[in-house]
């Protein structure tokens, strides 16, 4: 049987701009942990999550939706599996997901709060453009927790410099919180 083929538009030759479309939102990350109880008492004790809503995965399994009050949106899900498997530290998956707070007087003040609970900082970073802290789970899912730098602030990653395209530019300093 013969499959079709679809041909792409030609190419104009422009360098045409990238936008994502102003109504996109992505959702809160889902984990899947093997032993809920001890990961949702990390999240509430050390980080401090509340249960926004418990549920249902799509599979059945039981979901827990954290954030920092009721009836707001959530910012991690938590899916029981107590098939899941914990990865070995020398595991390619997931690295971490991250969670974006307003301001650096945020960060600061969740560094003071999370450290303060006995929780090991893995490390800090000064990206040029934010500023973040990592750590890991109970379950060594990785958590970068980080603020941006006003845009305006931000090093200019297009255009062109002596007819060279300029590439990203990502400085790693120490975080000076």
């Amino acid at each position: 049987m013969a499959q079709s083929k679809q041909s792409l538009p030609a190419h104009s030759g422009r360098s045409e701009r990238f936008r994502l479309d102003g109504g996109m939102r992505l959702g809160a990350p889902t984990l899947r942990v093997k032993a809920l109880d001890p990961v949702l008492s990390f999240y509430e004790r050390d980080i401090g999550f509340t249960v926004v809503r418990r549920g249902k995965s799509h599979e059945g399994l039981p979901e827990l939706e954290l954030g920092f009050r009721h009836g707001a949106e959530p910012i991690l899900r938590l899916v029981h599996d107590p098939a899941a498997g914990i990865p070995p530290s020398d595991f390619a998956g997931l690295y971490h997901y991250a969670i974006l707070l307003p301001h650096r007087k945020d960060l600061a003040s969740t560094f003071l709060a999370v450290g303060n609970s006995g929780v090991t900082y893995e490390g800090f970073a000064d990206h040029s453009f934010s500023e973040s802290l990592y750590l890991h789970d109970i379950e060594r899912n990785g958590i970068e927790i980080y603020a941006d730098r006003p845009r305006t602030t931000w090093p200019d990653w297009g255009g062109h410099d002596e007819g060279r395209r300029r590439g990203i530019f990502l400085a790693e300093r120490p975080s000076r919180l």
